[in-house]
């Protein structure tokens, strides 16, 4: 017996495990008329994570025929956020290296279609819980996001001991000119598919791409500063703790049709 608000229920014993234990990785990506850039990058982040987590791992093709499904149920032109939850079909916390087969779920919802203007960021002392890893497990991230929230900010800045790591579910980048840095994966931050795109064709653009470790201290050298990951693509910053950029700078548009420009690929 289940009773989840004084209902009695009878949910999938799979979603009960995943509620409970939240033992789980997952990926998310925007599809635009059935396609998706850096798909491949999604599928291998996704089996890599769940292989040294479970200790193994859904093929590709499981993970392709799973979203395909899902597409096919739903509008393949109007643009979704689609989300894949890798997580073990039968878990016991008692005996968590007894996992024999893995279930995806497929989740989607609609863009925003306002997007997402400049936002305006707080830095947080936190960190991400196993960082080379897109895990279930993301209080610290949301609970800085819903800290700075309250207290009239956009969204939180990830520090670890002075460092600049990244934000609650985005990667960060700062400029000067069309030279662009971003803090290496050594740093402790998720290696995010749009990150790893920006890096790769950030050339096409005219700009000159560098991981580099980012100091606090360092923010007011930029010029201007912006937020990337899959579902919102690039979004300029406002400020960091009250110290200005400037969201209207000439290399935001251009990154941004830069990145638009990198071909998708149809799931």
């Amino acid at each position: 017996m289940t009773i989840l608000d004084n209902q009695p229920i009878e949910p999938d014993e799979r979603i009960i495990s995943l509620a409970l234990y939240g033992y789980a990785c997952f990926t998310t990506f925007a599809v635009d008329s059935g396609q998706v850039k850096g798909m491949s990058y999604h599928w291998e982040r996704l089996s890599n994570n769940a292989r040294e987590i479970f200790g193994v791992a859904p093929s590709h093709g499981q993970i392709r025929e799973n979203v395909g499904r899902f597409l096919a149920r739903a509008d393949d032109v109007r643009p979704v956020i689609v989300r894949v939850t890798v997580f073990p079909d039968a878990f016991s916390p008692a005996n968590p290296e007894k996992i024999a087969s893995l279930s995806i779920l497929v989740t989607g919802r609609t863009p925003d279609p306002a997007g997402q203007g400049p936002m305006r960021l707080a830095t947080v002392e936190s960190a991400r819980i196993l960082p080379g890893q897109k895990t279930t497990n993301m209080i610290p991230n949301l609970g800085a996001r819903a800290i700075c929230r309250r207290n009239g900010y956009d969204d939180a800045l990830l520090i670890d001991d002075g460092m600049v790591l990244e934000g609650a579910t985005w990667n960060i980048f700062f400029g000067l000119g069309n030279e662009v840095v971003t803090p290496p994966l050594s740093a402790g931050v998720l290696p995010g598919v749009t990150r790893r795109l920006l890096l790769e064709h950030g050339h096409e653009a005219g700009f000159s791409f560098q991981e580099r470790n980012i100091g606090r201290e360092e923010l007011s050298r930029y010029r201007y500063c912006f937020a990337t990951n899959a579902a919102m693509g690039i979004v300029p910053v406002r400020s960091i703790d009250g110290y200005d950029y400037d969201p209207s700078r000439e290399e935001l548009p251009r990154l941004m049709a830069g990145y638009r420009a990198i071909p998708g690929s149809r799931v």
